[in-house]
């Protein structure tokens, strides 16, 4: 039997039995509709129709019910078989009646197997854990084709099935009983409680690899779902209190990746003939804003980019950008994704991160036989703190130029997160981290270095003789003329998110001063800190909490504020959010390191501070400041556009095939989920 209870929702109660009638030809299972007293007239209606012309079996309830009640009367209906319970906003593609009874006889101990969706928690694609629409393009037949031709008869072990479509033996059902009413009422979490009932007597709940059915989720039982849901999960934990950790460990190890991955690829293959390799971190941050923009530069003049990030959990995430799907791996599988990536039509690498990537990720250029360029973003290359700040909380100076000072500064303060591993892979020792480094910087086509600051610290300690300086490509604009206060406190913009390496301690050190100092100083952190409840006390610091990047240009302004202030202690490589304060017409106000005063000495609009001023200092230089943005200066054009990002920025000619550099056309289809 297929037991599909209904309720609500007439197309898709619709579309859901003439999927079931498509698939049946020869009538090897039983529609069994269970009507939950439906409020659709025209719904009881068509299956009264269905009924009569003996296309399902039709149960009707003479009062409304819910799922788990309705979901028992068609499991208690025909007590010798094995039953498909099935949600009625579902599309089932053809044989996968068969094809779930195989999976589920193909061991005796199995008895729930749940086939992999669209809309399905752990069992979800192209995103686990995720409502998701069909990839643009693609049918449901297609991507059950390519699960089936994948993964076949395959499958794993889960925690629980997933209610939406699940295969339960009959021998299960004699064994612990059915759906347990009394205790979830009307729905949610019933299914979660049945399968972990069996998996306590040694049954097993696993997954169709091979099958793939279409879900539009939450529609046959109405929208009470979230009170429904939170009340029934609370429970559920207080019944089976091992549980929680149970998924978590499911989903940090994710083995349904092994049935994604081969999808992703067909789907990779579609979106693009071949492709340039970034490979990065999944932090986002700088970084990832160098990097979106890059990709948008490339993906206009048709050449599409495959982003593989490092996690912070040791996996690695492929993903075209642009897209939402996106195929894991691990460390282990470095051959299978050398060879993955050499079917999909690899012809370049740029390297931005690799911190949290073991030694080897830097042989795939070697590997895949392909030149490589490498985007110096910090100082990784050189201290595997990344920023370069030791005990004093500052930029360490001189003491860089003696690695056995570097050693033990290390063992003191500890590698930044997440380098621990790669560190230990150079012996924990920083003259063999920089020789690596060296070595890998050296074999690069070009380095990238997106500010003269960069190329100053870096040269002293690595042959750089292919470095050129390029600035991270920006849209230009024209510098906006300082606001003028209105009245007499100076309103004083940070902006992002302020921890540690962006000055932390001495924001919250000129904030205490200004107030104790009774200075008309107003701080609006324009973002969040690594501690906001260390501001409580204080009345001149404001917070506005995260924000997108694409809300800045409007949340800026709303701001009041005529000075922006850059109190980070080391010496930045580039710095958006100065970009930012001068789109917004804000005077910026900064310590003497990095690429931040370089770039406001260049745009001549702005003040560089010694790097030892103290909070005083700051203070009254950020008091100062709002005279000086009001004295006239020189217009300057901020940011750097490139003609052809593949031309003019990284020097390359396009593969044969692919369009000429210079030449725009739209980005490749983007998958939506």
């Amino acid at each position: 039997d297929v037991v599909v209870p209904a309720h609500s929702g007439l197309a898709q109660t619709l579309a859901c039995l003439d999927s079931l009638e498509a698939a049946n030809p020869d009538r090897r299972y039983e529609v069994v509709v269970v009507n939950d007293c439906s409020p659709e007239s025209e719904l009881a209606e068509r299956l009264h129709e269905r009924a009569a012309a003996g296309r399902i079996t039709l149960l009707e309830n003479p009062r409304n019910l819910g799922f788990v009640a309705s979901a028992n009367r068609g499991l208690r209906l025909h007590p010798e078989r094995d039953v498909i319970l099935l949600n009625s906003d579902t599309v089932v593609p053809l044989q996968w009646a068969e094809r779930l009874r195989r999976v589920a006889y193909g061991n005796g101990a199995i008895g729930t197997v749940t086939p992999l969706s669209n809309n399905a928690t752990i069992c979800s694609f192209p995103r686990p854990n995720a409502d998701n629409l069909l990839p643009v393009g693609w049918t449901l037949e297609e991507l059950d084709s390519a699960f089936h031709h994948a993964n076949g008869d395959g499958c794993h072990d889960l925690p629980t099935a997933v209610g939406y479509c699940m295969y339960i033996k009959r021998q299960l059902m004699d064994e612990i009983g059915y759906l347990d009413e009394h205790e979830w009422g009307k729905g949610y979490a019933e299914e979660n409680d049945f399968c972990l009932r069996a998996a306590a007597l040694g049954w097993r709940n696993v997954s169709a690899d091979g099958l793939f059915v279409l879900h539009h989720g939450s529609v046959s039982f109405g929208g009470d779902k979230s009170p429904l849901l939170a009340e029934n999960l609370a429970k559920l934990y207080r019944r089976y209190p091992d549980y929680p950790a149970t998924v978590q460990r499911f989903v940090t190890d994710d083995p349904l990746a092994e049935a994604r991955n081969p999808v992703v690829k067909q789907l990779l293959l579609r979106h693009a003939r071949r492709y340039l390799l970034f490979v990065s971190h999944e932090l986002g941050g700088g970084t990832q804003v160098a990097i979106d923009d890059l990709c948008r530069g490339l993906a206009e003049e048709g050449h599409a980019v495959l982003e593989l990030r490092s996690q912070l959990d040791g996996k690695w995430r492929l993903q075209a950008h642009g897209t939402d799907f996106a195929a894991t791996y691990r460390p282990d599988d470095l051959e299978w994704l050398v060879a993955e990536l050499r079917e999909l039509g690899i012809w370049h690498i740029h390297f931005h991160q690799i911190p949290f990537f073991p030694r080897r990720i830097t042989e795939l250029p070697q590997r895949l036989g392909i030149p490589y360029d490498v985007t110096v973003h910090d100082y990784l290359p050189l201290c595997p703190r990344i920023n370069m700040m030791d005990e004093t909380g500052f930029y360490c100076g001189d003491s860089q130029y003696d690695p056995a000072t570097c050693n033990r500064c290390i063992a003191a303060l500890g590698p930044e997160e997440g380098v621990e591993r790669l560190y230990a892979e150079h012996g924990e020792d920083v003259a063999a981290w920089r020789s690596h480094h060296r070595e890998f910087l050296g074999a690069a086509r070009r380095v990238f270095l997106p500010s003269n600051a960069v190329a100053q610290l870096l040269k002293p300690h690595m042959s750089l003789a292919n470095a050129v300086v390029r600035p991270h490509p920006e849209a230009p604009f024209r510098r906006k003329p300082a606001a003028t206060p209105p009245d007499a406190v100076v309103r004083v913009a940070v902006i992002g998110a302020i921890g540690a390496h962006k000055g932390f301690d001495l924001l919250l050190a000129c904030a205490r001063t200004a107030s104790k100092d009774g200075l008309p100083l107003q701080f609006v952190v324009v973002g969040y800190t690594q501690d906001d409840a260390a501001f409580d006390r204080l009345d001149n610091v404001t917070l506005t909490g995260p924000y997108r990047r694409e809300e800045l240009d409007a949340l800026l302004p709303r701001q009041g504020c005529q000075v922006a202030a850059f109190f980070s202690p080391w010496p930045e490589t580039y710095c958006y959010a100065l970009t930012e304060a001068w789109r917004a017409g804000l005077y910026p106000v900064a310590l003497d390191l990095g690429a931040p005063a370089e770039r406001i000495r260049a745009a001549a609009y702005g003040d560089v501070l010694p790097v030892n001023a103290d909070p005083k200092r700051i203070n009254r230089a950020l008091l100062d400041a709002v005279q000086r943005a009001g004295q006239r200066s020189k217009p300057v054009t901020i940011g750097k556009a490139y003609g052809s990002m593949l031309a003019d920025y990284y020097g390359l000619e396009a593969p044969p095939g692919a369009p000429a550099p210079g030449r725009r056309r739209a980005p490749a289809t983007r998958v939506r989920s």
